[in-house]
């Protein structure tokens, strides 16, 4: 490949071109495959990408890594990657987003590395059409964490499923993405509980307290136990993070 190692937009157009690397690149804004074959040479080199990755031609992945490290992103078309990284490096209480086209698959055969830097600074993965399911394939290992995921079939991933991000969370309609999410049972005896300290354990069931980690997604079943008969008039969940003035959400 001419020029380089540094672009703005990068495009490939040409059915009977093939362009192979003779250097790491950094592509600025988007890098676009129209047609012909765009390699990543024998010696592999690495892919930087700051806009968005649009593929309609044939990509040679070979043992290289594309990089996106842009902070709005989308991915269009179906591409075959060796090693695909995300990292979200910037403290400043905003998400990163990585926008897939529902009609497209990708297939990542290495590693797949996606990691958030905390709980206010993610990675969120979503459909360019919400609602309507996006397709990756896993077939290698992972390195995932602080991600949010929604729209997503990985069903055809090979690299072992349901893929397990750690410290993520499911905003759901996603297919091989999280285990059965742990199950946290609580009862609440209305009334009477109200009445009394909401920290003790008679409204939990003779459990002291029901601790969700934060960034996990967890399911809860509500028991509501009201042997007095009378009617149960407010319901509600403590948020007690600096254990001095409890915050509550309540359903009435």
């Amino acid at each position: 490949l001419p020029l380089g190692p540094s672009y703005a937009n990068l495009v490939f157009n040409n059915a009977a071109g093939t362009w192979t690397l003779s250097s790491q690149i950094f592509v600025n804004d988007n890098l676009t495959i129209t047609t012909g074959t765009f390699d990543v040479s024998a010696s592999n080199y690495s892919i930087n990408v700051a806009g968005n990755w649009s593929n309609s031609g044939t990509f040679t992945p070979r043992s290289g890594t594309v990089i996106f490290n842009g902070t709005n992103q989308t991915i269009t078309g179906s591409t075959t990657f060796n090693n695909f990284t995300k990292t979200e490096s910037t403290n400043n209480a905003t998400d990163s987003i990585l926008t897939f086209d529902n009609t497209a698959t990708q297939t990542i055969n290495g590693l797949l590395t996606l990691n958030g830097l905390d709980a206010d600074d993610r990675i969120s993965l979503v459909s360019n059409i919400p609602g309507n399911q996006w397709s990756i394939n896993v077939n290698g290992t992972k390195a995932i964490d602080y991600i949010i995921v929604r729209d997503s079939d990985a069903s055809g991933s090979t690299g072992g499923v349901p893929i397990n991000p750690s410290l993520s969370i499911n905003l759901g309609n996603n297919i091989d993405w999280f285990s059965t999410l742990p199950l946290v049972k609580a009862l609440y005896l209305g009334e009477t509980c109200l009445a009394s300290s909401d920290a003790d354990a008679a409204c939990n069931g003779g459990v002291s307290s029901l601790s969700v980690p934060t960034g996990l997604t967890y399911t809860f079943v509500i028991y509501v136990s009201n042997s007095s008969g009378s009617a149960v008039t407010d319901i509600r969940f403590q948020d007690d993070i600096d254990d001095i003035s409890p915050d509550y959400f309540e359903f009435q």
